[in-house]
């Protein structure tokens, strides 16, 4: 049986000190910059799957949203039971209930939801697109949040991503490459993206308006040609976004996902703690989710749900 949420789930801001980790961290929060389904070049079909697994002898309750537009477009509260593992080959058709639609997923256990018991658990997500030969992939790793030993959280104001190509033609020759950024907070910010050829040469930039709770992806113009380059992402405000490349091949269509890694500096958090800096990325997340409106609740797992799009 399912119940429908209305009213505000009330707000949860947790001041809990954390950084943002590209590697494989068990943690309860979790966020995917990107899923996508649609038609790309070269006659690619994309499609996202999304697992999900609870590692525990208990059930968990889960809270999970895709986000766009200034909010979340649709939000799920599921229960995870003990060792199990949920997961959809197709989350945007299956869950969302749409079949075209490009924007972030984030997913979370609340404590208020998990009293008294570890709340971690695992979560991978996929954009690949179908193809006569099989699949081609590329994973999308989760912006995790693990504790931070200094005890204090501060805004990172940068990333990098290495191996950037654009060049050659679809259908032909060799890579393209798309950018974008998750903005998680509920204000608006900027990010800056500079492109770099291999000799350190700034080949390209340009500043995107990143609206609150929002995602945004584009094409590194054709015209900029790029080869074994970097990209350089710049925030600017007081909350973490997730900034990311990813680049095609024109010939197969076959992805690979770069995330920017970022800054971290044990002097500067040493700074931080000073300073008795206490914004963190983790915040932005648990904010978002914790006062959405709208979560429908599952007496049971994520696929029970009717999707509830077109």
């Amino acid at each position: 049986m399912r119940t429908r949420h209305v009213a505000v789930v009330a707000s949860v801001v947790l001041v809990f000190a954390a950084v943002a980790a590209e590697t494989a961290i068990l943690t309860d929060s979790y966020a995917a910059p990107v899923v996508s389904r649609g038609t790309g070049k070269g006659g690619t079909i994309w499609k996202t799957e999304i697992c999900v697994t609870n590692p525990w002898e208990y059930s968990l309750t889960l809270t999970d949203a895709f986000v766009q537009g200034g909010g979340v477009v649709d939000g799920t509260r599921w229960e995870l039971p003990a060792g199990n593992t949920e997961c959809s080959q197709d989350a945007v058709s299956d869950w969302l209930g749409r079949s075209s639609w490009t924007g972030a997923y984030v997913i979370t256990a609340l404590e208020e939801d998990n009293p008294g018991v570890d709340t971690l658990f695992a979560v991978s997500v996929k954009i690949y697109n179908t193809d006569p030969r099989g699949t081609f992939g590329q994973t999308v790793p989760m912006g995790s949040y693990i504790p931070d030993p200094w005890g204090v959280a501060y805004p990172l104001s940068y990333g990098v991503a290495t191996g950037i190509q654009n060049y050659g033609a679809v259908g032909v020759s060799g890579f393209r490459t798309n950018l974008g950024v998750f903005n998680p907070a509920d204000v608006a910010q900027e990010f800056e993206f500079h492109v770099y050829g291999n000799e350190g040469q700034e080949l390209w930039s340009t500043t995107r308006n990143v609206p609150a709770m929002s995602q945004i992806q584009f094409a590194i113009p054709a015209g900029v040609v790029v080869q074994n380059g970097a990209l350089l992402g710049v925030i600017h405000g007081d909350w973490f976004m997730f900034g990311y490349a990813s680049t095609a091949d024109n010939r197969s269509g076959d992805g690979v996902y770069k995330p920017l890694s970022v800054e971290y500096s044990i002097q500067k958090r040493l700074q931080a703690k000073a300073q008795g800096v206490t914004v963190g990325p983790r915040d932005a997340l648990v904010r978002l989710l914790g006062s959405a409106t709208g979560i429908e609740r599952l007496d049971g797992p994520r696929s029970g749900r009717t999707s509830p799009h077109d």
